[in-house]
């Protein structure tokens, strides 16, 4: 999903956390920004349309007293599995819709008046049906289950998931950017106006693609060319623009850039997207999209009072694409999104993937679990001689010391590009020090394995 404001902590905590803006700063209240308070027209909106949201969540600063810190949704109340956390209906999700002809049927017609559209011959219907319930699927997955385990058991049976690599299809994007963008344009006069005030009101630098040039640059010299992504996509979605029919200008690049980050497929739903993101056993919540009642959240275990309630972008029950697509981890999503996550993450060191943790005794300390993609016994035969096998861990080990020269002068490169916005510069702080961590993690680890497997 795609998705978030986001404003990052210091360079040791990783956090995607939505900007929380507030009018009185010194005030010693936890301020709420208005459009997501619990007195917010977004969600009187929602509810009057015949939505739900749970009263026993709230969307708030992730620490009282940080004014910086970002939004996360918190239960204020005990949340039982299974119990449902947000119905929005269908008829104020935004829906991609089929760009429509004109009566010569010689060029595609852009309902907003800065779309741009190029004119091309097409023979297509005007699409009116919006993205709904399915009148076939498995019945199972069309009811909310009571507990973590029968989530589990429905996880994958969804007929509907995320793409696996370009978050969306082609035709899927084409169709949300003509609607969005038409929303965008009409403000306060679309039909979603409390949503595309706050989508309105969001920063263009969320995504490395967004950045500034010399923020491009430093995340280059910090990634390094032998590792996925290989290369940040950095007209990703510019491209998409162009190949959709339309030129790029102001209106239809924010319309890409928040479909980048906050859409499923070619449905864009209010409120659902405030849930920050995290993995392992902090995800807590389970989607169902596969009703006539709307986009629908659950609870997909006991959630306690104070507890963050988490979605996932590449894990959740929906996101069948991603989860089983061995190159989407953490890099790809500070790609898509814009952030470094907390853990757990996910990592690919060229045929190495693995999973870094923390450990459940509050320690602090952190664990490698070889991801289901990755067996280091077929990688030991894989490498067939010591010689192979000391190589890759060579490479590893050159990557590191790349690293850790860098982290000696980025801070000074930094410096002379003062055009880097502070939240740029966080998120590169934080990656190369996410990249560090990973891999001093990493090469120990196989080290200590193929040193076992040499005693059997």
């Amino acid at each position: 999903m795609q998705y978030k404001s986001l404003t990052l902590l210091g360079s040791l905590i990783l956090l995607n956390l939505h900007v929380c803006q507030s009018d009185n700063v010194d005030s010693d209240e936890v301020v709420l920004p208005q459009i997501f308070s619990d007195r917010s027209d977004t969600i009187k909106w929602i509810t009057e349309s015949g939505g739900f949201v749970n009263p026993h969540q709230l969307v708030r600063q992730a620490y009282a007293d940080d004014p910086s810190s970002g939004c996360g949704v918190f239960a204020t109340e005990q949340i039982e599995a299974g119990e449902l956390l947000l119905t929005v209906p269908w008829d104020i999700v935004i829906v991609g819709k089929d760009i429509y002809e004109n009566e010569d049927n010689m060029k595609k017609e852009c309902v907003g008046e800065s779309m741009e559209c190029s004119a091309k011959s097409h023979n297509e219907e005007l699409l009116d049906e919006e993205l709904g319930p399915s009148d076939e699927g498995d019945e199972e997955g069309n009811e909310a289950a009571d507990t973590e385990e029968e989530l589990d058991s429905v996880e994958d049976e969804s007929s509907d998931s995320k793409d696996s690599e370009d978050d969306v299809s082609h035709d899927s994007f084409c169709k949300i950017l003509n609607t969005l963008a038409r929303e965008l344009e009409l403000g306060e006069s679309s039909h979603f106006a409390p949503y595309v005030r706050y989508l309105n009101a969001q920063s263009m630098g969320q995504i490395p693609e967004f950045w500034s040039d010399s923020g491009k640059r430093l995340l280059e010299l910090i990634a390094g060319p032998n590792f996925p992504p290989f290369q940040f996509r950095w007209n990703y979605a510019q491209n998409y623009i162009t190949e959709c029919g339309f030129k790029v200008n102001e209106l239809t690049a924010r319309a890409a850039m928040l479909i980048t980050t906050r859409s499923d497929d070619s449905i864009m739903t209010p409120f659902y997207e405030i849930y920050n993101h995290r993995n392992g056993e902090w995800l807590n919540t389970w989607i169902d999209w596969e009703t006539d009642d709307g986009y629908q959240l659950y609870a997909r275990k006991t959630i306690k009072k104070g507890e963050e309630i988490f979605n996932s972008y590449n894990m959740c029950n929906i996101c069948s694409g991603r989860k089983y697509n061995f190159e989407y981890g953490t890099s790809a999503i500070l790609n898509d999104y814009g952030f470094v996550e907390s853990y757990p993450q996910r990592w690919i060191f060229g045929d190495v993937l693995f999973d870094l943790d923390e450990k459940n005794d509050n320690s602090g300390d952190l664990v490698i679990t070889w991801s289901e993609f990755f067996d280091i016994n077929r990688w030991n035969k894989y490498h067939q001689n010591d010689f192979a096998k000391e190589h890759h861990l060579l490479f590893l080990d050159e990557e590191l010391k790349r690293l850790e020269q860098i982290s000696s002068v980025s801070e000074e490169l930094a410096g002379s590009y003062p055009e880097i916005s502070d939240s740029e510069l966080n998120t590169l702080l934080q990656y190369r020090n996410a990249l560090i961590v990973a891999l001093s993690h990493a090469i120990p680890a196989i080290r200590a394995t193929l040193h076992t497997m040499k005693e059997l």
